[in-house]
């Protein structure tokens, strides 16, 4: 309760500060609330945590206060600026615990960014109130984020005159708008999205074309701005071909790779746009594809936050590619592109310094576009090929590795499983390898993640369904021994009571069967279709799958019981109770 009390005095000295006249008072303000935040640097309960936002957020007499009360007052900027990052910081740590301040937090910043003059005050305002607007947190009764009404502003006060603006706060207030079409759609009426799609558009001329000086913040926000707006106002190639066309060509602009760090940040933001909203952009994109594909992979290639978001874009992409030709006529474009990307595929497993990310890619690449291998390029040969590609580098990775890492394992049986459809015949080796790493699959569901675990049961259902779509009765063959040895697997742990003793003795978490029994019932819910989404897996195909799974568990279970030694002899009660009588 100590941390309370120094957090209480604390605002009662940064209050005491609204009315002192001393030089320094700027300094000593953000001295006070650096001193606040170091409250938050250790543990605490929940009721230490209500108390001290309840010292923060109150309506009066709190840092919230002091902030209403001073930003306008050039001696204290300093300190309202530390305190605005506080509470953006806080807000977006404890957000679950700040639901009865969230509409008077936004309150005040509101009325920060309507009054304040000082243009980074503004930014960290609008910053706190994005991040309210995307955390779509359950508001207290009667308590209002009034979000019409700052549509109002921000249409009619601010962009009216953007040009007064500084660059930062007028990027911030496209981020914001963007934030508000996605979450509060019903806010924004046509007429106001069509306007201010209008005033980004011309924005993004002014910065990517005509400026000399570019204005990196404005172009971030609006990148933002369409990211949130395209989620409900789409603007597809059919419905809004100009519009569409405009914006392709602007986000393909800014993903443009360029080594200069002070465009990173809005070149981010281009690679969201197209990550979140690529399929709107496919008629022009489609164009360009090679393009795009080295592009991407440049960003892939590079490290920390350009990385992330340029791997993430790859594999929208790559995925968006396969979605095309899966549904694609014989036409030698599609053809053309469906060789590309198989070669690029079958290169990256012959490179040995192929990034992670392009292996996964090129994993799950052979895997989409067996289909398309065998009806568009036809060569049965190739098909073969890319099953023993990956059976091989699964065989490598995972079967002769002593770790239990076994993450992307999934996505390779999954591939297997689906060039398999395209077998006429699948020979007992292919099978038997098949089989052994599903079972390794199986074994190994205890030591992933929660995460990990929803893939594991996705990629065997997935891996059930496909291998009841190939020729022949390949399921009855596939299934009995998988579902065999996993029960061996999951049954042959460490009892439960001595796990627990264990558990007691080394502090250690030890497996037993109850670590598998979110795979069985995972499994069982293969019958459903929103378990896993299988082209040609039908209705009536999953409830004969989900027959055959109980057939082979009850059969499973029948033939192990048979092998136990369970001779057993009648125990004399009346006897043991004498031996155990004092």
């Amino acid at each position: 309760m100590e941390g309370n009390w120094i957090v209480e005095n604390s605002i009662v000295e940064l209050l005491a500060l609204l009315s002192d006249s001393s030089l320094n008072r700027n300094k000593t303000a953000e001295h006070i609330v650096k001193s606040i935040s170091t409250f938050f640097d250790s543990e605490h309960s929940k009721s230490e945590l209500d108390l001290v936002f309840s010292l923060l957020f109150r309506p009066e007499n709190s840092l919230l206060y002091f902030i209403e009360k001073a930003f306008s007052n050039k001696s204290l900027t300093s300190g309202v600026r530390e305190a605005l990052t506080l509470v953006f910081t806080l807000f977006n740590k404890f957000k679950d615990q700040l639901l009865l301040y969230i509409a008077q937090i936004k309150e005040v910043c509101y009325i920060c960014v309507r009054d304040s003059n000082t243009a980074d005050l503004q930014e960290k305002s609008y910053q706190i109130i994005t991040a309210i607007i995307r955390s779509k947190v359950p508001l207290p009764p009667n308590a209002d984020l009034n979000v019409g009404a700052l549509v109002t502003f921000i249409f009619n006060q601010k962009l009216g005159c953007k040009k007064s603006l500084n660059p930062t706060v007028l990027g911030s207030i496209y981020e914001l708008f963007g934030a508000i079409a996605q979450h509060y759609p019903a806010n924004c009426s046509g007429g106001t999205i069509n306007s201010v799609l209008r005033n980004i558009l011309t924005e993004l001329k002014n910065q990517l074309i005509t400026a000399k000086d570019v204005k990196a913040p404005i172009i971030r926000g609006c990148m933002l701005a369409l990211k949130g707006m395209l989620v409900h106002f789409t603007r597809d190639y059919n419905e809004d071909p100009e519009n569409s066309k405009a914006i392709y060509s602007y986000v393909k602009t800014v993903c443009t790779f360029q080594d200069n760090i002070h465009r990173r940040t809005f070149q981010r933001a281009g690679l969201e746009v197209l990550t979140v909203h690529l399929d709107q952009m496919w008629g022009w994109a489609l164009e360009d594809y090679r393009w795009w594909l080295k592009e991407l992979s440049v960003w892939a290639g590079r490290q920390g936050e350009d990385r992330y978001a340029g791997v993430d874009a790859l594999r929208a992409f790559h995925r968006r590619c396969w979605a095309h030709l899966s549904q694609s006529t014989e036409s030698p474009a599609d053809k053309e592109m469906a060789k590309v990307l198989l070669e690029h595929y079958k290169q990256t497993f012959t490179n040995p310094r192929a990034a992670g990310y392009d292996l996964q890619l090129s994993v799950e690449g052979f895997g989409a576009l067996a289909s398309v291998a065998s009806r568009l390029i036809q060569d049965q040969d190739f098909v073969t090929l890319m099953f023993r590609i990956i059976l091989q580098r699964a065989q490598t990775d995972y079967t002769k590795s002593e770790d239990n890492s076994t993450e992307q394992l999934g996505k390779y049986l999954e591939s297997l499983s689906n060039i398999c459809r395209e077998f006429k015949t699948i020979n007992t080796d292919q099978l038997v390898a098949l089989q052994q790493l599903t079972r390794l699959l199986m074994a190994n569901y205890p030591h992933t993640n929660n995460r990990t675990q929803s893939m594991v049961v996705s990629a065997l259902c997935t891996t059930i369904l496909n291998m009841s779509l190939c020729e022949g009765q390949l399921l009855d063959r596939f299934l009995y021994p998988v579902i065999y040895q996993g029960i061996l697997v999951s049954c042959g742990q460490c009892l439960a009571e001595e796990a627990e003793l264990r558990r007691e003795l080394t502090g250690e978490e030890v497996v037993t069967y109850q670590n598998f029994l979110s795979l069985w019932t995972g499994l069982f819910n293969l019958g459903y279709e929103n378990r896993v989404k299988v082209s040609g897996a039908t209705p009536s195909l999953r409830r004969h799958i989900f027959g055959k799974l109980h057939d082979c568990l009850i059969k499973s279970l029948m033939e192990i019981i048979s092998k136990l030694d369970v001779e057993y002899q009648k125990q004399n009660t009346e006897e043991l109770e004498m031996k155990t009588d004092p």
